[in-house]
């Protein structure tokens, strides 16, 4: 999937993620995307709850194993 940005997020804990996640959407264009790679796995929750109350929408969530560790992409929509 294409993104505009990514904020690598990896082996932050909550809510680090989360808020770094939102600063970068505030300064990305209407329809830009976002990808946040991270390892807490807070942030599936995080994540889906963030695009349910904000101008942001969750494209896709993809689980990868990357040397022993679970790592989540969150590919993210600014819309509006």
């Amino acid at each position: 999937m294409k993104y505009d940005i990514l904020l690598n997020a990896v082996n932050l804990k909550c809510p680090l993620p989360i808020l770094k996640a939102k600063k970068e959407i505030s300064l990305m264009p209407v329809g830009g995307v976002l990808l946040v790679k991270t390892t807490d796995p807070q942030t599936k929750k995080d994540f889906k709850y963030l695009s349910s109350l904000n101008n942001v929408t969750l494209l896709a969530l993809e689980e990868k194993n990357e040397n022993n560790f679970c790592v989540y992409y969150f590919y993210l929509q600014k819309h509006i």
